[in-house]
């Protein structure tokens, strides 16, 4: 229960938000990276004085920089991998049109320029991003599909939603993906999204818990993510049977989790293929069966260590299962 506990303590507690443009204009400045970088490699001699000039040059009189847009870019700082000495300047205390790399409007104080496509930040960032539990309320932008270098993507804990039924738009271009972690995000209005995460065929990690799914698919025409390695689509409400095509990525997947999904009917016999799993949970959901014909299904798995199947509508004894499972460290079957 503590491990359940503290997932739910982690969405539920109150906290002031970000508002959703801070999360927008974080995409749009990332996407502009590719554009910048392919300005600089066409500049004139004089032209790279006249941005830097531009960057250093602020009149006494200028406004301020907006502090929506100072937030945003605070934000951008703490999504990347590892600090650097070239974004020393960007805190809190000094404002964002002195801070390196950034150039103001005078007479606004909105950011206009953003010159950091030789910095070796923007290098990590095309592959990692994390914005994991950041206080942004609001949609997810299409250009998130922009960040088409992007190995590492977390934007879990957060208020956010896709606008649109089809996340595809979002995510087609990200084809070097292999984390993406969307634990909290509300996907309730993405239909599509089983289609989207498997266009994704470089994936090793998926964790969609707390998202809010209502549907399970049944049938995938192609199973693409065959990669995978973990999948968490805990904590949803599909309120339908255990589909066919987890089955058929049982070679890879090593840790497996289905806990509190409203699963029905009993265990399908193809999970005895699932011969990769580490971890499996499959607790607090309504499957039935005799637990020794249940347990019988994992006899193949010699890798299989941890088996959560309690709280679940299983009944028989666990006597004569027990011995063909000597390889488990943990085996939870208790129920209410």
């Amino acid at each position: 229960m503590g491990r359940r506990s503290q997932k739910q303590e982690m969405y539920t507690t109150s906290r002031s938000k970000v508002s959703w443009s801070h999360f927008a204009l974080l995409l749009l400045i990332m996407s502009l990276k590719s554009h910048l970088s392919t300005a600089s490699d066409t500049m004139y001699p004089g032209q790279s004085l006249a941005l830097n000039q531009t960057l250093t040059s602020r009149s006494g009189n200028a406004v301020p920089c907006m502090d929506s847009e100072q937030q945003a870019l605070l934000k951008l700082k703490e999504g990347f991998k590892s600090a650097s000495d070239s974004l020393s300047s960007w805190t809190a205390k000094e404002d964002c049109c002195k801070w390196r790399g950034v150039g103001c409007d005078n007479a606004t104080g909105h950011v206009t320029i953003l010159d950091l496509h030789s910095q070796d930040p923007f290098n990590i960032l095309q592959e990692y991003l994390n914005l994991s539990n950041a206080n942004f309320i609001g949609t997810i932008p299409n250009n998130l599909g922009n960040l088409s270098h992007l190995e590492y993507l977390d934007l879990s804990g957060n208020s956010l939603f896709f606008k649109s039924r089809k996340p595809s738009i979002g995510f087609h271009h990200l084809s070097s993906l292999k984390v993406l972690n969307l634990g909290g995000v509300n996907l309730s209005n993405a239909e599509g999204w089983l289609d989207a995460v498997n266009m994704l065929p470089s994936l090793v990690e998926l964790r969609l818990f707390f998202c809010k799914l209502h549907k399970l698919p049944q049938n995938l025409h192609h199973v693409n993510f065959t990669s995978l390695k973990i999948l968490d689509l805990s904590y949803n409400n599909f309120s339908s049977t255990i589909p066919d095509w987890l089955s058929e990525i049982g070679h890879s997947v090593v840790y497996l989790n289905l806990s509190r999904c409203q699963l029905q009917s009993m265990i399908p016999d193809a999970f005895g293929n699932l011969t990769s799993l580490i971890s499996l949970d499959l607790s607090e959901n309504n499957l039935e069966g005799p637990i020794p014909l249940t347990l019988s299904l994992f006899n193949k798995s010699s890798s299989l260590r941890e088996l959560y199947l309690s709280n679940n509508r299983l009944n028989g004894s666990l006597v004569q299962s027990l011995a063909q499972l000597s390889q488990l460290g943990f085996l939870g079957c208790g129920w209410e």
